[in-house]
């Protein structure tokens, strides 16, 4: 009953995290295909600013730190896209926790004796608890238009 509650508690967490957002602060495009998105570092020689655009790697289960990363920026670039922006000039890349897991353990021993009118008692027992917390790539910039690099 505990891992079935565990559980949920973990999918609820994974599923209510928005993956990606964004802002207009420019004028919105017909969209593209996301393989034509560049990323950018440095600012190009030209370029119009579109919105300004945020992902995550939740749910993305890549077991390394380059496939979440990997994630992160191909999700980034989907929405930037989405926009018509044929750039985004990355300025924030990071972790961030996104869900905390506590799982712990107990036991014990109790031994009872009766002598005539009385009893004794002795009790013992150990618990453990061990909680984890998971992390997610983030990364953010401005999702451009670029006139010129």
């Amino acid at each position: 009953m505990k891992k079935l509650l565990l559980l949920t508690l973990v999918a609820a967490s994974l599923t209510s995290c928005n993956t990606t957002t964004h802002v207009l602060v420019g004028q919105k495009r017909a969209a593209i295909a996301p393989e034509s998105v560049k990323i950018y570092i440095q600012p190009p020689k030209k370029f119009e600013q579109v919105a300004i655009v945020d992902a995550n790697s939740v749910n993305t289960f890549r077991l390394t730190q380059q496939g979440a990363m990997d994630a992160t920026l191909a999700r980034l670039k989907h929405a930037a896209a989405a926009l018509g922006a044929n750039g985004i000039l990355l300025n924030n890349v990071g972790n961030a926790p996104f869900a905390t897991i506590t799982q712990g353990s107990a036991y014990g021993t109790a031994n009872a004796v009766a002598y005539g009118n009385s009893a004794y008692a002795n009790f013992s027992g150990n618990s453990m608890a061990m909680t984890s917390t998971l992390m997610m790539k983030t990364a953010g910039g401005m999702a451009i238009y670029v006139i010129e690099e």
